[in-house]
Formats: structure tokens, C-alpha cells, sequence
């Protein structure tokens, strides 16, 4: 049996990066990051706009920096032609 954590570390323009513990005895058996955004019909919701509509300010515009890291690697990853 595990305990999952979640906290939101920040946001940018669309997107929520959340950290996220696996633990177990106070532990952390597994970790990392994920992020989500708000979706409408015309692709993704600025987070200014979201937030404002849940009477919500938007998180830290500062990235930590491994999110800073993986989002370094995605853009590679993206670029990178088959």
C-alpha cells in the first residue's frame, strides 16, 4: 500500500506541472513530475484564463528546474525528425 501525493509546483502560459510522490513508511518509493492543461474546442486554455475562472491566482511562473530539464528533453525529443 502506497500513499500518492500531489502538489502544484507551477504553470506557464497553458500548461500545470505537478510533482507527485509514491510513498510508503514516509518514504518516496517513486516521483516525478507530470503536467496537464485545460482543453476547450480551439486547443489549449491560456492558464490566466482558467485560473481566473476557478477565483484561482495561476501558480509560480517559476519552472523548477527539472521541469526545466524535461521540457529541454521533450523539445529535443519533438524536433527530432524519424
Amino acid at each position: 500500500t502506497y500513499t500518492l501525493r500531489f502538489r502544484l509546483d507551477a504553470s506557464d502560459g497553458h500548461w500545470n506541472y505537478m510533482r507527485f510522490a509514491f510513498e510508503r513508511d514516509g518514504r518516496a518509493c517513486a516521483a516525478g513530475y507530470m503536467k496537464g492543461a485545460a482543453v476547450a474546442r480551439g486547443g489549449l486554455v491560456p492558464s490566466a484564463r482558467s485560473y481566473a475562472a476557478m477565483g484561482l491566482e495561476p501558480g509560480d511562473k517559476v519552472l523548477p528546474e527539472p521541469v526545466r530539464d524535461w521540457l529541454a528533453a521533450e523539445s529535443g525529443v519533438i524536433s527530432t525528425a524519424w
